[in-house]
């Protein structure tokens, strides 16, 4: 804890529940809590950050409280009920939600025990001492005393059994294994929303802006350790939510194709039923050259149902960024009537002569041997089909007849029928073209005959018939150009994509793949005799291709129109009014491919194939060449949705090639998934953190490769700051190889391609990603902390005056202080008067050696949050600050106050109050104001080195305000308190530079007459008659009396010892001076204090301080009085300062030149008259009775017992009548307090007026003290 008399006593509650958080203060130990405006000390990690804020951020919140969604958070904590247990801790704390933390948990059955051990020490105290444990003006009487404390003991031993029982269900609250055994484990399954493990809770589903699904879990607080294996698992995307703050220290791995992550290509569709189903298990293995059959697959061998009715609904299923399309099978063929071309050859000499020889036939570039003038139909057969041929019409088919081939064109398979003409042994053969296609050249001749006329004559009888002309297709709304009857797959490739905007692929096979070299027919899928060919369409658009968010939307369920592909037929080549045909069918079941006719698929379906990889927040890499193209990035920066990463495309090129390999070879990968982590204060990753939403590499197999998927998202939105020490993973997935064939090296296509990164967004007001700082610079640090503590508030140096003022020579930019990226300031919640501003403040070793032009830190405490100077920079008139104090190689201060960064010449209005700041030192800066005299004090290390500053505030103070502008020192602050002075305007001497003492004393008491009493007086003489008296002779005039009457003087009435009187104005209060308190020299193995170095001093001082062995401390104690109207200046305006009458105060020095205000000791409101059982009459305790007070302490005096090793406070205890004049005892651990009362009585029974305490060397002490009192003496008669 923190030394309680020098510190504020500040509290900082915060309700985890509520995100309520609340500051309060006691004047004293077990004291009233009041509000005040501020304190934290950041210890209790739920609370964090909260309420430091960049009051330029977007996520400003202004009094509206913390119950809204954190900036960029897709829900508030506070929309849904807190899960998870409530196990009651240590104090008043409570381990509410998911709290898995074994050391926190060990320190808290620490504190535990050690709480449970005091309350057995007190019970056993209390049996031992029951007779005499309580003394007071109620228990006078030993069985009066007894019954009391067995009420208290009772009352302790209920407490100690229900904190025994505390202790037993905190220490089986959280798992006690280590290493993530299994007892330490949680499962977060989003499609059953259960969450099993060492603590068991049901989640609820919520969507985002375009319905994406979210199983959501929402705690009062997140604090999961190392020690916890954590599994997730389902197909929504999760989002896990706290009331306060998340501390995960753990790892949370998505599979791929969980939480939102589309499954990679393969499947065209997926059931309603399979929704919150994942495609493949999580653990398939991606190394195998054919991807593992997955029972959640839907492939598209579905489609091959004749029932149309039962076709399934078809759309995107691997995820926006996925290279799917809509694909459309077509096929095309045109259709005209067969007619044969038919050719004459005729040979024939003039009437009467015998015609000889022969000839020779030709045909594109061919030639036939001799053939006789009267060779046979049979013979001219074969030597045409032989000779005019590439090669035999029986290996027609085997022929290269490719494009690229330089095979010349044959006449193909022909008839022949012979006829004798003429007297000259003439002949006519009839050769019927059997396999040739349409009109494809002529025969000619080499005229070898003999005989006179002789003559060989080739004439045609019939043409034959041939497609021509043109057609178009319409299609997707647009039509193409006139295509060619015998357009190439490649031309009509081009024209589809050319002229029809929405196809994003287009591949084409088109029947006769030689280019017009099957003319003469007898070609493996060659054209129709009359020149007709089958088209074989695959068509990809993103028309209709549904693409739904995540996995398990609705959107699957709807299914766009088809279109229908549309021809215009323009061809020529009718025969007897009979035209060609052009028939459009769906599917390839009419396809000249036969693998491709496997495919049954008359319906469009969608999806992802070619080997593109995954796209999400990065564009997925190419797949293979001429595959579909890669998506496009799709979300935003902002993460308006919460989507996982899509899978790549299945590594094939084309969709019938499935049904080839009868399984899903080269699968896509699966893309990541998606989690939000939501906190309304600080969210903290630890070095052991892990959250991974990677995506998954796609499958190699043979010749090709799937692509990867796409990473998924991770968001992380804090009402705070957000830490991260460990590892957040969004990658994509790598393309799958593409494995070689025996034989084959450097295969260079058919990879997969790469998938795209996911995305991360980070809200909060500070962003720290160590070891860089991604925006801002502030965190809790949980290794430093002030006074004792264990964590504190670090910003971190801020390098940018480096990078942005570099090559700056003569100017440099006028910035105002405290930007919207300078520091965090904290709104009070309205105009506040508070007596004292407070905090610790620490800077790094960095700092000792910073340069000129470094700027240092800055505290501001402003009337207004910075957005409303923000509205007027450049006015000169305005101040930034109230009161500002500026932190670099030096301290400083000033008062309204207008500074700008970097501006050296400013920093001169400032006025310094340490040379030099040492780093890695805690200074506590404790600023004192006075709002009735419009002045401040600056306590530092609480010893005053700034007096009675003049400020001008309107309204007061609304917010603290700092800022680090160091480019390379840290800072650090702790305990930050904004409240009252309950030191009540208590200040310690204050040496000058003329080395003259001031101190303020109030005045002390003197002695009252009443108290003093009369001066002394006799007894009248009185004459006691006899019969002697009455003679004669006794009777003379006394000039010759015998007996002289009434003689001498009377008895004593009252006598008085007091010698010398004052005249009664003097007997009033007079003024207090040092010397009216007491001094107590402690050794300094009793005490250390810190040294008060001479900077503290004014700098022209003259005085020496010298430093040589730990010297001596020396503690002043002195009453201090705190006059109604003195009150108000001191306290705010929620403070009821009539009840802080006054208190003791005390002083430490070494010197006796630099003093340390201890604080006050005592307060008066702890008095009470112990003996007429009485209490002060105020609020402070709620069972305050009718008193005498208010009481008030004179003459305090503090030595050291050696056999208690406490320091004891012999005081005057009275009330303002002055009528008790009692003696009091209160006891402290330390000589600085703070002390408690033991006892206020009458030693002896008498008053005490005056009193001094001497101690002799041994330890022996004595009291004295005097008063005046009256004694009533019987004199003999």
């Amino acid at each position: 804890g923190k030394p309680p008399r020098r510190c504020s006593r500040g509290w900082n509650r915060y309700n985890q529940s509520s995100a309520e958080g609340s500051s309060t203060m006691q004047t004293f130990a077990g004291g009233r809590h009041d509000e005040v405006p501020l304190f934290v000390d950041f210890e209790d990690w739920r609370q964090g950050t909260r309420g430091w804020t960049y009051s330029t951020s977007s996520s400003e919140r202004g009094d509206i409280g913390y119950t809204l969604a954190p900036p960029g958070a897709h829900w508030s904590p506070f929309d849904f009920d807190a899960l998870g247990p409530q196990i009651p801790s240590y104090n008043t704390t409570s381990n509410n939600g998911l709290v898995l933390n074994s050391a926190s948990l060990d320190y808290q059955l620490e504190q535990q025990a050690k709480w449970m051990n005091r309350i057995r020490d007190y019970i056993e105290w209390i049996r031992v001492e029951m007779d005499t444990s309580s003394l007071d003006a109620l228990t006078r009487f030993r069985s009066d005393i007894r019954r009391e404390m067995t009420r208290t003991m009772n009352q302790y031993e209920n407490m100690l059994r229900r904190e025994e029982s505390k202790n037993v269900t905190l220490s089986r609250s959280q798992c006690r294994g280590r290493g993530g055994s299994e007892e330490c484990a949680l499962l977060f399954n989003t499609s059953s929303l259960e969450m099993t493990g060492i603590i068991n809770a049901t989640g609820v589903v919520n969507t985002t802006p375009d319905r994406t699904e979210v199983a959501v879990w929402a705690f009062d607080s997140i604090d999961i350790d190392e020690h916890v294996h954590v599994t997730v698992t389902g197909q929504r995307a999760i989002a896990l939510i706290s009331r306060s703050s998340v501390r995960i220290n753990t790892a949370i791995v998505a599979p791929s194709g969980t939480l939102g992550g589309f499954p990679g290509g393969y499947s065209i569709f997926r059931r309603p039923s399979d929704r919150l189903v994942g495609v493949c298990a999580e653990d398939i293995d991606s190394s195998k050259i054919v991807g593992d059959k997955c029972t959640g697959d839907r492939a598209i061998t579905t489609l091959s149902i004749s029932d149309s009715s039962r076709w399934p609904i078809s759309n995107n299923v691997n995820g926006p960024g996925s290279a799917s399309a809509r694909v459309y099978l077509k096929t095309i063929e045109t259709t005209a009537p067969v007619e044969d071309r038919v050719q004459t050859i005729t040979v024939d000499a003039n009437r009467g002569q015998t015609l000889a020889g022969g000839f020779k036939l030709q045909f594109n570039g061919y030639s036939t041997p001799l053939l006789p003038h009267d060779a046979t139909a049979l013979e001219v057969k074969d030597a045409i089909e032989s000779s005019l041929n590439p090669t035999d019409v029986n290996f027609m088919e085997k022929v290269d007849r490719s494009p690229d081939s330089d095979v010349r064109q044959g006449i193909g398979e022909i008839s022949v029928v012979r006829d004798s003409i003429g007297t000259s042994g003439g002949s006519l053969w009839t050769v019927t073209y059997d396999s040739g296609v349409g009109i494809h050249g002529n025969l000619t001749a080499t005229d070898l005959l003999e005989g006179k006329g002789s003559s060989i004559v080739i004439e045609t009888l019939s043409e034959g018939n041939s497609i021509g002309g043109t057609f178009s297709i319409s299609f997707l709304g647009n039509t193409t150009r006139p295509i060619p009857h015998d357009v190439s797959a490649r031309d009509l490739e081009r024209i589809l994509l050319g002229d029809i905007s929405s196809l994003v692929g287009a591949r084409v096979l088109r029947s006769d793949p030689t280019n017009n070299k099957c003319d003469a027919g007898l070609c493996r899928n060659g054209p129709s005799r009359s020149g007709g060919y089958v088209w074989t369409l695959s068509l990809d658009t993103q028309l209709g291709n549904v693409s739904p968010g995540s996995p398990t939307s609705q959107g699957f369920d709807v299914e766009e129109a088809y279109a229908n592909l549309t021809p215009t037929n323009n061809l020529t080549g009718c025969v007897d009014e009979i035209c060609p045909e052009i028939m459009m069918r769906n599917g390839h079941a009419n396809s000249h491919v036969r693998a491709m006719r496997n495919l049954v698929a008359t319906k469009p379906f969608s999806l992802a194939y070619g080997g593109a990889g995954g796209s999400y927040g990065g564009v997925g890499g190419q797949g293979f060449v001429g595959s579909n193209p890669v998506a496009e990035p799709y979300g935003d920066l902002l993460i308006t949705n919460l989507h996982g990463g899509s899978g790549g495309a299945l590594g094939l090129t084309e969709p019938f090639e499935i049904i080839m390999f009868g399984g899903p070879r080269a699968r896509g990968g699966s893309g990541g998934g998606a989690i939000e982590i939501v906190a309304a204060n600080d969210i903290v990753l630890g070095p052991n953190a892990n959250i991974s939403c990677n995506g998954q590499e796609g499958f190699a197999a043979l010749m090709t490769g799937g692509g990867g998927g796409s990473g998924g998202t991770v968001l992380l939105s804090a009402g705070g700051s957000i830490r991260h020490q460990g590892t957040i993973s969004v990658e994509g997935g790598a393309g799958g190889a593409a494995r070689q064939p025996t034989g084959h090296q450097n295969l260079v296509d058919g990879h997969g391609g790469g998938g795209g990164g996911g995305r991360v967004a980070m809200y909060a007001e500070s962003i720290v990603v160590e070891p860089a700082c991604l925006w801002h610079k502030m965190h809790v640090d949980r290794n430093k902390g002030a006074a004792g503590t264990a964590s504190s508030l670090r910003l971190s140096a801020s390098a940018r005056y480096e990078a942005e003022f570099a090559g700056v020579s003569s100017s440099r930019p006028s910035r105002r202080t405290l930007d919207t990226k300078g520091g965090p300031e904290f709104d009070l919640g309205g105009p506040k008067k508070p007596g004292r501003l407070s905090f610790f403040l620490q800077i790094d070793s960095a700092g000792a050696n910073r340069s000129s032009k470094d700027w240092g830190a800055m505290i501001e405490f402003r009337s207004t949050r910075w957005s409303q100077f923000a509205t007027n920079p450049d006015s000169s008139s305005s101040s930034t600050a109230l009161i500002g104090v500026h932190i670099g190689r030096s301290m400083l201060h000033g008062a309204n106050i207008r500074v700008i960064p970097h501006d050296d010449t400013h920093l001169q209005t400032m006025s310094k109050f340490l040379p030099k700041t040492k780093p890695n030192k805690w200074y506590k800066i404790d600023v004192r104001l006075n709002w009735t005299d419009m002045q401040y004090d600056i306590l530092l290390d609480d010893t005053l080195v700034v007096r009675k500053v003049k400020f001008d505030a309107d309204d007061g103070i609304q917010t603290f305000a700092i800022a680090n502008f160091d480019s390379t020192a840290d800072i650090w602050l702790d305990e930050i308190f904004v409240g009252d002075d309950v030191t009540m305007g208590f200040r310690c001497p204050y040496t000058t530079a003329s080395g003259e003492v001031t101190f303020d004393r109030p005045n002390r008491r003197g002695w009252k007459a009443f108290e003093i009493g009369g001066t002394s007086y006799q007894h009248e003489m009185q004459r006691h008659e006899s019969h002697v008296s009455l003679r004669a002779l006794y009777n003379r005039d006394e000039e010759n009396a015998v007996i002289q009457p009434l003689d001498g003087s009377g008895h004593k009435a009252f006598a008085s010892d007091v010698k010398f009187r004052v005249d009664a104005s003097s007997r009033d209060n007079i003024d207090g001076k040092m010397e009216a308190g007491s001094l107590l020299k402690v050794a300094p193995n009793k005490m250390r204090i810190e040294e008060l170095p001479s900077s503290r001093m004014p700098e022209n001082s003259n005085l020496n301080h010298s430093h040589g062995q730990t010297p001596h401390t020396y503690v002043w104690y002195g009453e201090h009085d705190n006059s109604p109207e003195e009150r108000n200046g001191y306290q705010s305006a929620s403070q009821d300062g009539h009840l802080l009458s006054g208190g003791v105060a005390a002083c430490s020095t070494t010197d006796f030149v630099s003093w340390r205000n201890e604080g006050i000791m005592l307060h008066y409101t702890n008095l009470a008259d112990m003996v007429r059982g009485g209490l002060d009459n105020n609020t402070f305790f709620s069972n305050a009775t009718m008193a005498s007070g208010p009481y008030h302490i004179e003459r305090p005096k503090v030595l050291y017992n050696n056999s208690t090793g406490k320091y004891v406070m012999w005081m005057i205890v009275d009330n303002d009548a002055r009528d008790l004049a009692m003696a009091g005892i209160a006891v402290s651990e330390y000589a600085t307090g703070p002390f408690h009362l033991v006892r206020s009585f009458y030693p002896d029974g008498n008053q005490t007026r005056d009193q001094t305490l001497f101690q002799e060397p041994d330890g022996s002490a004595y009291l004295i003290r005097s008063y005046y009192t009256d004694i009533a003496f019987v004199l003999p008669s």
